[in-house]
């Protein structure tokens, strides 16, 4: 391995893979560490391997060589995919703490101010609004996100949309305030 702070290069076949075992990962993966900082990892993955809930302690990138695996609540990772992950940042199930109120709340708000007659087709639009559509907002976001050149201002300029969107929902549908 070559390296200095501003270059690295290494070739996968020249670093000894080690097998990595731990509560966060179902299955036992052969890993290659092509780098320490950033890390960066040449991953063989066994058919349906899955990752819980975890944080990296540095910038770290993950390439897919053989096998697939899942990251709970983000997708599937197959052959030649590249992912990368931000020092601290914990991924797997992404609800965070008040996301099951959220759900919770959501779905019995519907079901209590919707008529049993077509509960069946308001449940079904509900179902296709939160698993359907969110691709799409994800490729929404992903391609603004591009061309500003920062996520983080991608994800402020559409949080302040949502709450534009939201109050003037609330200032036009009176009825709607009511759900009596």
């Amino acid at each position: 391995m070559e390296n200095n702070e501003k270059v690295w290069a290494v070739h996968p076949d020249t670093v000894e893979p080690i097998t990595a075992e731990n509560e966060h990962i179902k299955g036992h993966v052969i890993v290659r560490v092509l780098s320490r900082n950033p890390t960066v990892l040449e991953n063989t993955f066994p058919p349906n391997t899955w990752l819980g809930k975890h944080e990296h302690g540095s910038d770290t990138l993950y390439i897919v060589k053989e096998g697939e695996f899942h990251i709970e609540g983000e997708r599937v990772y197959y052959p030649g995919d590249v992912r990368f992950v931000a020092k601290g940042h914990a991924y797997g199930p992404e609800w965070g703490l008040t996301g099951g109120f959220y759900l919770n709340l959501n779905q019995t708000l519907i079901q209590h101010n919707t008529p049993p007659q077509i509960m069946g087709r308001v449940m079904s639009v509900h179902s296709l609004m939160m698993v359907g559509i969110a691709p799409m907002g994800a490729l929404v976001v992903g391609y603004a996100a591009r061309h500003l050149h920062s996520l983080p201002e991608t994800i402020s300029i559409t949080g302040a949309l949502m709450l534009v969107l939201l109050l003037v929902t609330l200032a036009t549908q009176r009825d709607f305030r009511s759900m009596s």
